[in-house]
């Protein structure tokens, strides 16, 4: 369950220039136009290795748009070898993308599913697409700086950051005007994507995709949800009972999927819970891990938060306390967090504090997320309390929930949709309401 690191990147991108068939509108304005039963294929090669042919696909399918435009998409990963995809390395997620290529943050989305390789961000005006725009994505802490190619022959993207080999990428799109897309994007490595396929299916395989995959996730999501819950059952009796329940009503769901490009990437996911489970019950795991820490106390611990002012344990005795441990860049920690501001709001004025506790070596990483996201609470310098909390047996993010007497009575690891549902009726309970 640990959080996998994120190396900060900073990406430049030049958006989506215009061909000349397009109409003086969309010259002004490039937008995606997508509409429900849209099929596209992405494939992407290598230049050095042509004998490898198509080394991945990106299969993608829009399955709903709203009344602004805004389309679900299903995405489908496909790693491919020898000409066979990796079935093993199949990746489904999906992604809301306005006209303009906005995309929400969803738990499906992450280093290995991005899907700005392939719809890069629009300008969102006149004004920007003549003086260039900006994105950033806090999840993945991607910070992104566009201008239009004067050229007007397509985008350009340079890419710099420390996981990047030599400091410094780029890579080029060729947009489509007429079928509101990129088609081709290239990197200087000379990987090269370019869209080889843009069909349309039935609306009714369209809705049936849209319901399936949302079916999926959430079955996944629920499944997750109750296999973080079983950490905290008393017994290994009891939490190999529940994750088994658990795991029998995600295969009831996987029964019902008809769609072949679903239902054998929930059948593997379906295959691989027997080792989570025993991750969480076998002697030593992550339920007697958790059994060991609740009910007891880190103590009389002390951290300054990045303003420079001190906290103690014994400040905080008489309120509740949620304590979120996190750093920059763990994706699942920063998309927690609008769950972890909502339980602020929530008990705003009332005798409970919530307390980040970032853990980053360099503290600007810390006040830069604070800032970023507006977190609501103080954020403490941490590192010195990793050990107390036990932070080595749960990764991250874990938030614990401290009574007022200073004692642990709950912890949640990971992130979930229902983060903030969970913690406010645990916290009520203790506040007696």
């Amino acid at each position: 369950m640990n959080c996998p690191t994120v190396t900060q990147i900073a990406i430049v991108c030049v958006a989506c220039a215009v061909l000349p068939t397009a109409t003086r509108a969309e010259q002004a304005m490039p937008r995606y136009r997508f509409t429900v039963g849209q099929s596209l294929v992405y494939e992407t090669t290598l230049q050095e290795k042509p004998e490898a042919g198509v080394v991945e696909r990106l299969r993608a399918w829009v399955v709903s748009v709203d009344e602004n435009g805004q389309a679900r998409i299903l995405l489908k990963k496909e790693p491919l070898k020898d000409g066979k995809v990796n079935e093993a390395a199949e990746l489904l997620a999906y992604a809301d993308i306005t006209p303009d290529g906005s995309i929400d943050p969803n738990p499906t989305l992450s280093v290995r599913m991005l899907p700005r390789n392939h719809f890069p961000k629009l300008p969102g005006s006149a004004a920007e697409n003549a003086a260039g725009w900006k994105e950033y994505d806090p999840v993945l802490d991607l910070a992104s700086s566009y201008t239009t190619r004067p050229d007007a022959e397509g985008s350009e993207c340079t890419v710099t950051g420390p996981m990047i080999e030599g400091g410094k990428t780029s890579r080029r799109y060729t947009w489509d005007a007429t079928q509101g897309l990129a088609s081709e994007i290239m990197f200087p490595t000379g990987r090269t994507t370019r869209l080889v396929s843009a069909q349309r299916e039935s609306s009714e395989m369209a809705a049936t995709r849209g319901r399936e995959a949302k079916d999926y996730f959430a079955a996944l999501f629920a499944h997750d949800r109750r296999l973080d819950a079983a950490t905290r059952l008393p017994t290994e009796a009891a939490a190999r009972d529940a994750i088994a329940a658990a795991r029998g009503d995600f295969a009831a769901v996987v029964d019902r999927l008809t769609t072949a490009e679903i239902r054998p990437v929930a059948a593997r996911t379906l295959a691989g819970f027997d080792a989570a489970a025993d991750a969480i019950c076998k002697p030593g795991g992550l339920r007697e891990r958790t059994s060991r820490v609740l009910g007891s106390s880190p103590g009389d611990w002390d951290a300054i938060d990045t303003t420079g002012k001190r906290h103690t344990a014994k400040d905080y005795r008489g309120r509740v306390v949620v304590a979120d441990f996190w750093y920059r860049n763990c994706p699942a920690c920063i998309l927690a967090m609008p769950e972890v501001k909502a339980i602020a709001r929530h008990f705003a004025g009332r005798p409970v504090a919530l307390l980040g506790m970032n853990i980053d070596e360099n503290e600007t990483d810390a006040i830069f997320m604070a800032n970023s996201l507006a977190l609501p609470y103080p954020t403490l310098r941490a590192q010195s309390l990793e050990k107390i909390f036990h932070m080595e047996d749960f990764g991250y993010p874990t938030l614990f929930i401290i009574d007022q007497e200073g004692v642990i009575r709950s912890l949640r690891i990971g992130y979930s949709a229902t983060l903030a549902e969970e913690v406010i009726a645990e916290v009520e309970k203790l506040l007696g309401t």
